[in-house]
């Protein structure tokens, strides 16, 4: 599976603005969502935004992250968390994921799964990167 990620575009004027909270504090939800939604940096809100492609899979569940960290050095932001899990035996079906902050509903992140994945009474896992979800780097 190739996936590819985006940060939104919205996302670090929401941090300047201080809409949103303290990522390591605040729940950090993680939704799926299926082929028809269509990815933009403009993109702000989840449920303005994203909520509408939301899958409906009867197993399916929002997921909060748990062990967020946010590590910070001279130049370079990391984000990272556990890998998130749907179940273990489930049958769900999505082509994306999300990141956003429960608390403000502003978006953070965006997985594409490069196509549909599919569990069939399986699990459904998202494994983030060793290195972390994200990370962000100020220029030199």
């Amino acid at each position: 599976m190739a996936v590819s990620a985006e940060i939104y575009g919205t996302f670090f004027e929401n941090l300047k603005k201080g809409e949103l909270g303290n990522l390591e504090v605040d729940d950090i939800q993680c939704a799926l969502l299926d082929s028809g939604y269509t990815f933009s940096h403009d993109h702000d809100n989840f449920t303005d935004d994203v909520s509408a492609n939301e899958i409906d899979d009867a197993d399916y569940s929002q997921q909060t992250l748990s062990n967020v960290s946010v590590t910070r050095t001279d130049r370079e932001t990391v984000v990272d968390a556990d890998d998130v899990n749907f179940g273990d035996e489930v049958n769900i079906s999505a082509s994306y994921a999300v990141l956003f902050d429960e608390t403000s509903d502003k978006l953070i992140f965006f997985v594409d799964f490069d196509g549909e994945e599919e569990s069939v009474d399986g699990k459904f896992e998202i494994q983030w990167h060793e290195d972390g979800i994200f990370s962000t780097e100020a220029p030199a």
